[in-house]
């Protein structure tokens, strides 16, 4: 259902005790107050969860929930409705009830949870639709939400990944034709080198049933409550490839025709530094928002979590909430007082934040940005990297690193895009980590003839390995170790003043990462930009290099390796792109990131500021750019021109940049 205004989702659990009367009032108050326009009634949750909570159980519940949901209705404020669990997140000592006879989840090694349900148990999905059923038709939600915990991975205690019960191993032999024990599929599922046939039947059994899961419960769902939508929480991509999750016959299945809207984890249950915030944000939400597509809403979720010592300060919301602009937004969910059932805590003081930003969301939203509209750097991500991907040391190796480009190449300060295209031309490609996996040869020559590449020494030792190391020019590829006095430091071979520094050199040394040394052709055509030196002086090993149209970085981007966003590796890559590049915003500082919509009819950059530093213009090295005039949309919902000059790419806008803030800019 079409929305007018951005909602501020109030995500809060009321227990149906002697003082849930007096919280509903409070909570009324609050949302009138500060704005929030759609509360999320929590049913079962954390400190009140019951397990696989049954209909007697929860009648009490209910009864007492439907007095709240009128006085909500009552007020302008609409109603959702979140059980927290379907299979469940983890048992926590809780086991299942008398009469529960489900089928629970095992881990590869055979231990067995005592509360999360198999996602293909029938048992279960007969429950779970009946009790979801009983839900929405006694409150009759505009969306029932489904939690992060439906999934096949991160159910703790068990080992990490997968459900391998007695029903699982029986349909994985009924597709093969085989009579493998657990043992013996887990071994050949898992056995090193290339994917197998059992490794493949796995994946796609566990990317179908959650789709068929999904489309079951739906059907229950909107047989007894027609007007309730069914909305999706999500979280960690690289944890969701491992179930090689299909996002839109996901979100279709949940949708059936109706809104699909996915409430996008923003991973910060901590409150964090800025730069690794956002870092996280572009690794984890950024993703997830481009596998959605552009047809789901996004209200993304902030979490005032146990974790946290003491909480969260109100400023910090106020930056997650700018922050997360990005992902193209319709509303914002809120989890910012737990869930014990005090109810909504006005004393905390994230409601003013909330009332403060409003003008500002509904201003951005009406902007009707395209997500899919991104410009910048491409980065290629695929949901199904985990068929591409071989075993080396056991079943920890299927987790991906390629979420980890995006999060990079955005920490160097230069708008980027996430794409899943296997075809491209005339772009400047990020070819990162396990991204060469999933291209067969052909598209991979087929991406270098016809673009310019950015590739780490990972990648151009897989290219060795498969023949096509012509591609950079390189005559060999090896991995050197690092921490010793023969690989001390890396160094330009060039005579450049980097911050009026010359000789200026970054170490290779700590949080590095795997470095690799290659040698290339005299006849290649690459120049080698920077030297690996010894403790001693001595030149040791090559560093970046570059081609006609490739820029070769030596060590592997597979995690968030700090001594990766030194200032000499980022102005070797942004020289790079700027010469490269079609259509492209970069920063001055890592810390400043960019995102660059441009569409055919209007183009927009909202700039992040992750840093505690306030900057009075805004700064940025463009390319394709053509800017006649140029408008902010202010923190009061108004649009107001603002100077700027723009010259030889350069382009400097007359806007503060608060620190922990994001600004939107409009370019006509």
């Amino acid at each position: 259902m079409k929305k007018d205004k951005f909602v501020h989702s109030l995500r809060i659990q009321l227990f149906p005790d002697s003082l849930i009367e007096e919280r509903t009032e409070v909570l009324i108050d609050f949302c009138k107050k500060y704005g929030f326009n759609d509360v999320m009634l929590m049913i079962n949750a954390e400190e009140f969860n019951f397990g696989h909570i049954t209909i007697e159980e929860a009648t009490p519940w209910v009864e007492k929930l439907k007095g709240v949901r009128e006085a909500l209705l009552d007020a302008g404020i609409c109603v959702s409705v979140n059980n927290w669990i379907e299979m469940g997140h983890l048992a926590r000592g809780r086991k299942l009830k008398p009469g529960q006879n489900f089928t629970t989840m095992v881990d590869y090694n055979g231990l067995r949870d005592e509360l999360v349900a198999c996602p293909i148990d029938t048992e279960w999905q007969d429950y779970f639709c009946e009790y979801a059923s009983f839900l929405v038709r006694e409150l009759e939600p505009d969306y029932f939400w489904i939690e992060d915990d439906f999934r096949y991975h991160n159910h703790a205690p068990l080992t990490f990944g997968g459900c391998f019960c007695e029903k699982h191993i029986a349909l994985f032999n009924s597709i093969l034709g085989t009579s493998y024990t657990r043992e013996e599929f887990v071994q050949r599922a898992f056995a090193p080198g290339k994917p197998t046939r059992e490794r493949k039947v796995w994946l796609d059994t566990e990317r179908r049933s959650i789709v068929d899961l999904a489309e079951r419960i739906t059907k229950a769902i909107k047989a007894a409550s027609p007007k309730t939508e069914v909305a999706l929480m999500s979280s960690s991509p690289e944890n969701h490839c491992i179930e090689a999750r299909d996002w839109n016959g996901l979100l279709g299945a949940l949708a059936q025709g109706g809104d699909k809207l996915n409430r996008i984890h923003l991973p910060s249950y901590l409150e964090t530094m800025g730069k690794t915030y956002i870092h996280n944000f572009n690794r984890v939400s950024m993703a997830i928002r481009h596998f959605s597509g552009d047809d789901t809403k996004v209200w993304p979720e902030v979490e005032n979590g146990t974790p946290n010592m003491m909480r969260k300060s109100p400023r910090y919301l106020r930056f997650h909430m700018e922050g997360s602009l990005p992902l193209v937004l319709d509303g914002m969910t809120y989890s910012i007082n737990g869930f014990c059932g005090n109810g909504a805590v006005e004393e905390l003081g994230y409601g003013k934040e909330v009332k403060r930003l409003d003008p500002y969301l509904n201003a951005v939203r009406d902007r009707n940005i395209r997500f899919s509209s991104l410009s910048g750097v491409t980065v290629p991500v695929f949901e199904d990297v985990c068929y591409k991907l071989d075993i080396k040391n056991g079943f920890g190796d299927l987790t991906t690193s390629l979420f980890q480009a995006g999060a990079y190449i955005a920490s160097l300060g230069l708008s980027f895009k996430y794409s899943s295209e296997r075809r491209y031309r005339n772009e400047t490609i990020a070819l990162l980590s396990d991204s060469v996996h999933c291209f067969t040869d052909k598209e991979i020559i087929d991406i270098f003839e016809n673009n310019s590449v950015i590739l780490d020494g990972s990648v151009a030792s897989i290219l060795c390995e498969r023949g096509l190391s012509y591609l950079i020019g390189a005559e060999s590829v090896h991995e050197i170790p690092l921490e010793t006095p023969t690989y001390a430091y890396e160094m330009l071979a060039e005579n450049r003043k980097i911050l009026g520094i010359n000789g200026y050199r970054s170490t290779i040394r700590g949080e590095m990462g795997r470095y690799f040394d290659a040698s290339y052709g005299e006849n290649s055509g690459v120049k080698v930009l920077t030297k690996v030196y010894s403790a001693s002086g001595e030149i040791t090993a090559n560093g970046f290099a570059e081609g006609n149209n490739f820029l070769v970085l030596p060590y592997m981007v597979d995690n968030k390796h700090d001594n990766q966003f030194c200032e000499l590796r980022r102005l070797l890559i942004k020289d790079f792109v700027l010469k490269h590049s079609g259509k492209v915003a970069i920063s001055e500082y890592t810390g400043i990131y960019p995102y660059l919509y441009a569409e055919e009819d209007q183009t927009h950059i909202m700039v992040t500021n992750a840093l505690l530093d306030d900057f009075n213009s805004i700064v940025l090295d463009t390319k394709g750019l053509n800017v006649n005039k140029m408008s902010e949309i202010g923190h009061d919902g108004i649009t107001k021109e603002v100077p700027f000059t723009l010259e030889d790419g350069k382009l400097t806008v007359n806007a503060k940049l608060p620190m922990m803030s994001c600004v939107t800019l409009i370019i006509e």
